[in-house]
């Protein structure tokens, strides 16, 4: 019996995957659940795993192929011999000696558009089946016909490719605002440094300003639950619970792994649970339902020294709050001119789910819960 492995739908908004990398070759043998190959989707990296045990039959999408959701890619057997789930749908062509030999349909195709005689090609496939890879093969065999090549097309990562989509989809379609402020950090410098010694010996995770911004903002958020809303199918909908998503670097692109429960948690186990997602988001091994949930995100670039930039909303939130570094810088404390470190917080809000009153609202107890950060330790 032959199973027929499909791209797979990981998540309601995918439509297409692309093939990464093959894990096992053709004749190879399979297990049940081991994965076969790699799959890549606009959110994340996934591995499609062999429904029973038994060979790799046949590879129908090569590695760098972005099909959509359902279409074939390969196929297992439980064994070489089989025959492909579909020989009755192939109308054979007489091999050498007048046998008649099985032609794949992508390999009749491509034979009629390239007008090549199937009659003439030897078949690799089970019982000297014609794949299309066998087609393939002889067409670059031929010698070649001079013609005037087309301009060559940049290739395009395909993580790249998702991530512009995503994004342009989101400038397109959100009407966004932007509201800024500056925070006196003071506070919040001074507690992180007397907090970092005692967590790092608690939980062995050094504590993050990361850690402390991901905290205070779920905590006005649940003061602030309007703010949790979103824009779905042209009605505001809340979400449910607390998570916050953070950007944060993968090997070939940005992804946003949610932090459940964020307000109810203490700061150590912020810290260790953004370690452990963020050590996953390196390594390739984050998964979709690490980032499914978010009500918000934050996206912070202040250890690349960045002072103050605008972030994009990552639908269907409808708020990203964009942090700059923490920097000695002139501020105005109690009246007095005085330099002190200080952090600049630039939030982007759907207009509409939020208008600007509301914003602001949200900004001030932002400003106010970090400049006193005793808070965060209830």
């Amino acid at each position: 019996m032959t199973f027929d492995l499909v791209m797979p739908q990981l998540g309601m908004t995918m439509t297409e995957g692309t093939v990464v990398r093959w894990l096992k070759r053709v004749g190879e043998v399979v297990a049940k659940n081991e994965p076969v190959l790699e799959i890549q989707t606009d959110k994340v990296d996934m591995e499609l795993e062999s429904p029973q045990d038994g060979f790799l039959l046949e590879v129908t999408a090569a590695e760098g192929t972005t099909l959509p959701v359902g279409h074939l890619v390969g196929r297992i057997g439980q064994s070489m011999d089989e025959q492909p789930v579909k020989v009755a749908e192939e109308t054979p062509v007489a091999g050498k000696g007048g046998r008649k030999v099985a032609v794949s349909p992508r390999a009749r195709r491509i034979a009629s558009e390239n007008t090549v005689d199937l009659t003439v090609i030897q078949g690799t496939g089970a019982h000297g089946r014609i794949c299309e890879a066998d087609v393939r093969r002889f067409l670059q065999q031929q010698p070649a016909v001079p013609a005037t090549p087309p301009p060559p097309k940049p290739d395009l990562d395909p993580a790249r490719r998702a991530v512009a989509e995503r994004l342009t989809t989101s400038v397109a379609t959100i009407p966004q605002f932007w509201l800024a402020r500056e925070v006196d950090a003071a506070a919040l410098t001074h507690l992180r440094e007397r907090l970092v010694p005692v967590i790092e010996a608690r939980v062995q995770v050094r504590l993050s300003f990361t850690d402390m911004l991901l905290k205070a903002l779920a905590c006005c958020l649940e003061r602030m639950p309007e703010m949790k809303q979103s824009w779905v199918n042209d009605r505001i909908e809340t979400v449910p619970g607390c998570a916050i998503g953070f950007a944060a670097q993968a090997p070939n692109r940005l992804l946003v792994p949610a932090l459940t429960d964020a307000a109810a948690r203490s700061l150590s186990d912020i810290a260790v649970e953004r370690a452990r997602l963020t050590a996953k988001t390196m390594g390739g091994k984050l998964t979709l339902s690490d980032m499914e949930g978010a009500c918000a995100t934050l996206s912070n670039l202040g250890a690349f020294g960045v002072d103050e930039f605008q972030a994009i909303i990552n639908p269907p939130q409808s708020t990203i709050l964009a942090v700059g570094r923490i920097a000695p810088r002139a501020f105005v404390r109690d009246g007095a001119l005085a330099v002190s470190p200080t952090l600049r917080l630039v939030l982007t809000v759907d207009h509409r789910v939020a208008d600007g009153v509301a914003g602001a609202r949200f900004l001030s107890l932002l400003a106010e819960t970090l400049e006193n950060p005793l808070s965060l330790l209830i």
